[in-house]
């Protein structure tokens, strides 16, 4: 059974519509974890800044969810922050994993998108292509660099506060 050059390059163009829709969520789910991240690193710096007003807020927001609005919850600024650096840990290696998925994946379609001009016989896949903007090449290392200083910084502020409070006691 043979192939037609037609059917193989319908596949293929199938293929690569496939691979370009993964790509695309990916990508919007880094998004979606980055935004998650910042709003974990928000908490921190607040739970650090105040957190006796932390601790009473979620005190009422787990009383709240009860429903019983006469139920005084004491929770420790221990667990508070556990919660914290477990969630925050959790999404940002969620972030890097997929961070690496969409750099594979982008490299896999760029060979695919070569593939499919060599099939065609000239360059129209890669011209079809979404064209990145200049500052693309630059969110890698925000992406990576920029990020990882930014949890690094809130993680070793919180953690000096964390210190401070234990010796302080």
């Amino acid at each position: 059974m043979s192939v037609t050059s037609d059917k193989l390059l319908e596949v293929a163009y199938d293929h690569y519509k496939e691979v370009f829709k993964a790509l695309a969520a990916n990508l919007t789910i880094r998004i979606r974890l980055i935004i998650l991240i910042l709003v974990i690193l928000l908490l921190m710096v607040y739970q650090g800044t105040d957190p006796e007003n932390a601790q009473k807020l979620l005190g009422g927001w787990i009383a709240g969810l009860t429903g019983n609005k006469e139920l005084v919850v004491d929770v420790l600024p221990f667990f508070i922050s556990l919660l914290l650096w477990f969630g925050l840990s959790s999404l940002a290696v969620q972030t890097f994993q997929k961070s690496l998925v969409i750099e594979r994946q982008a490299i896999y379609l760029r060979g695919l998108e070569g593939w499919l001009d060599t099939l065609l016989g000239e360059e129209r896949i890669a011209q079809i292509r979404y064209q990145r903007p200049k500052f693309f090449s630059h969110a890698n290392l925000l992406y990576f660099g920029g990020f990882l200083l930014l949890v690094g910084g809130v993680g070793l502020w919180k953690l000096s506060v964390e210190v401070f409070r234990l010796t302080r006691d």
